[in-house]
């Protein structure tokens, strides 16, 4: 019904858990969604079930407030070279959390089904805003946890495997996304495995920022990036040597873009190089906390912690 007004409107949800069965929910026009606060006995949790499927596609400016996101399980069919976005909330236009927790989402990109098919990549386990989402997108107050990103696997002949990028957070969208007072940890980017083969296997996916990862300008106020993770795929096996994957950016992975932190913690993250196979090397690691990389990129950090 919220679709069909023209205003923007509120959908004011009462405390318990709303379990989805049968797809997303699409967000067509601008509305505002408010719970009792975020999940637990007395708070509001929308939860997806299906197995198939992410909560929320957004395609209006939307505001979030009040809930609990968890159990989008985004596991689509294979696309040639496609990045599957958006494990728990897609986002297509601007979007602003406030006092949200998004948790327990996961990206699991397709592998390549036959020879010579790279595996999908996959992009924001937690939120993906897609390129072209409209500027203005905020996230406050809010924790994004325990969320993964995982690309694809290579297909036989020694395909290579597919890339991840965001376990918590993917930002390609206008402007810039604002993060403020806000907690991202545990997430989790894993680059796909490469493909198995008679002779070399495939080389294994890359993977950047397992809490964050963005190509559009970051700005990071009094939040904590903690016990996140990036982690490169796995070369393929085969009688051949193949390489593990890289892997950039455990907190935070800056690309072609600015990235502004002030007054925050990034803590106890970690990357790690996909393993080689057949005496093929570990993929490189770089930037355990924070990676930032490009002609256009730059970092600016004031009154922080980086252990």
């Amino acid at each position: 019904q919220a679709n069909l007004q023209s205003n923007t409107p509120t959908i004011e949800l009462q405390a318990g858990t709303f379990q989805l069965t049968n797809g997303q929910l699409g967000l067509g026009e601008s509305m505002n969604i408010v719970g009792a606060g975020p999940g637990g006995s007395s708070g509001t949790t929308i939860e997806q079930t299906d197995g198939q499927h992410r909560v929320f596609e957004v395609d209006g400016s939307t505001t979030l407030s009040g809930l609990e996101i968890t159990g989008g399980h985004l596991a689509p069919s294979w696309t040639s070279g496609a990045i599957e976005e958006g494990g728990g909330i897609l986002a297509e236009a601007p979007l602003v959390l406030q006092n949200v927790l998004v948790t327990g989402n996961e990206i699991q990109a397709p592998a390549g089904p036959s020879g010579g098919d790279a595996g999908d990549g996959a992009e924001g386990g937690g939120i993906a805003y897609a390129v072209g989402a409209g500027a203005g997108s905020s996230v406050s107050d809010s924790t994004i946890s325990a969320n993964n990103a995982l690309g694809g696997g290579g297909g036989p002949s020694g395909a290579a495997g597919g890339n991840a990028f965001g376990g918590g957070v993917a930002y390609e969208g206008n402007g810039q996304l604002l993060v403020q007072g806000s907690t991202v940890s545990g997430n989790v980017a894993t680059g796909g495995q490469g493909g198995g083969a008679v002779s070399a296997g495939g080389l294994g996916g890359f993977a950047e920022g397992g809490g964050i990862w963005h190509s559009s300008q970051l700005t990071l106020t009094a939040s904590t990036i903690v016990g996140n993770s990036a982690t490169g795929g796995r070369g393929g096996a085969g009688a051949g040597s193949s390489s593990g994957g890289n892997a950039d950016g455990g907190g935070i992975a800056d690309i072609e873009s600015l990235a502004q932190v002030v007054n925050s913690t990034v803590f106890d993250n970690v990357v790690a190089g996909g393993a080689g196979s057949g005496g093929g090397s570990t993929g490189g690691a770089f930037g355990g906390g924070i990676y930032d990389t490009g002609s256009d990129a730059g970092a600016a950090l004031q009154s922080d912690t980086i252990d």
